[in-house]
C-alpha cells in the first residue's frame, strides 16, 4: 500500500478530511474524518461495496456523509473522487457543504484538496 499523502481538506467547524491510503487494485480507500484534529471516524471505503463514508455524532446526527466514486492508483499520482459530499453544522443542524449529483471533487495528493470537476 502506498501513502496517499498527508493533506488535509480544511472543512467548517473544526472538520478536516484526508485519504491515508489506497489499496493495490485501487478499489478501496482509506479515509479519516478529524474534529479540532482528532480523529473521529476513520474507515476503509470500498468502491465495490456500498461505497459511503459517513459520521454521526454522539447524538447521532448526521454530521457528514461522502461517496467514493471512483479510486485510482497510479506510479505518480493516486485520485479519489468524491459525489455527494455533505457537512451538517453540529450547532445548529444546518447545510454547510452539499455537493449535488453533477459535482464531484477528487483529490490529488500535492494540490489542494478538492478540486472541482464537471461532467
Amino acid at each position: 500500500m502506498t501513502l496517499v499523502g498527508l493533506e488535509m481538506w480544511e472543512l467548517y467547524e473544526g472538520y478536516s478530511l484526508t485519504a491515508k491510503d489506497i489499496d493495490v487494485e485501487g478499489d478501496e480507500v482509506w479515509l479519516s474524518l478529524f474534529k479540532d484534529g482528532v480523529s473521529v471516524k476513520d474507515a476503509i471505503v470500498d468502491t465495490n461495496g456500498d461505497g459511503w463514508f459517513m459520521y454521526y455524532n454522539a447524538t447521532g446526527a448526521l454530521i457528514f456523509r461522502a461517496y467514493v466514486d471512483c479510486v485510482f492508483r497510479g506510479t505518480d499520482t493516486n485520485v479519489v473522487q468524491l459525489m455527494y459530499v455533505s457537512l451538517y453544522s453540529e450547532i445548529d443542524g444546518s447545510v454547510l457543504i452539499m455537493f449535488e449529483e453533477d459535482d464531484k471533487k477528487h483529490y490529488l495528493p500535492g494540490a489542494a484538496f478538492p478540486t472541482s470537476l464537471r461532467h
